[in-house]
């Protein structure tokens, strides 16, 4: 069975950046859970359970984002790198959330409220056109 000629452009193909933005906020997750404090802020508003939820989305969604990855182009691929990039737009928002509001608004936090939308916007993004790709394949007419 030959691949779908839909399947095969860059679209499938253009997943790195994502997948480093993913990783490294995985990292800084999986610190998180082993003990280090990487975000007072995160910490003080939202307690224990927020804490461990963030962190679990943000590794969810690398893990999904790297099984993407290295799956053939296809379907299967794009459905799980979907996935995998809202939670970890998700796990960023949260973030954003909790430091305007530990911090009292944005005075105090613009660059990293900044940096963190930028990632947002950039996952949110990516995923809305796997999202159009995967109705485009499953239709049969570009979108």
């Amino acid at each position: 069975m030959r691949p779908d000629p839909h399947l095969r452009d860059p679209l499938t193909t253009g997943r790195v950046p994502y997948l480093a933005t993913a990783t490294l906020l995985a990292f800084v997750a999986l610190a998180n859970l082993l003990g280090a404090e990487v975000s007072r802020a995160l910490t003080r508003e939202g307690g224990q359970p927020l804490d461990v939820a963030w962190s679990l989305c943000l590794i969810l969604g690398w893990t999904l984002v790297f099984a993407s990855s290295v799956m053939p182009p296809g379907m299967s691929g794009m459905i799980l790198e979907r996935a995998g990039l809202i939670l970890v737009s998700v796990g960023a928002t949260v973030y954003g959330v909790v430091l305007i509001v530990g911090v009292g608004g944005l005075d105090g936090a613009l660059m990293l409220v900044a940096l963190d939308a930028a990632a947002v916007i950039s996952c949110v993004h990516r995923a809305w056109e796997l999202h159009r790709r995967l109705r485009w394949v499953r239709h049969g007419s570009r979108p």
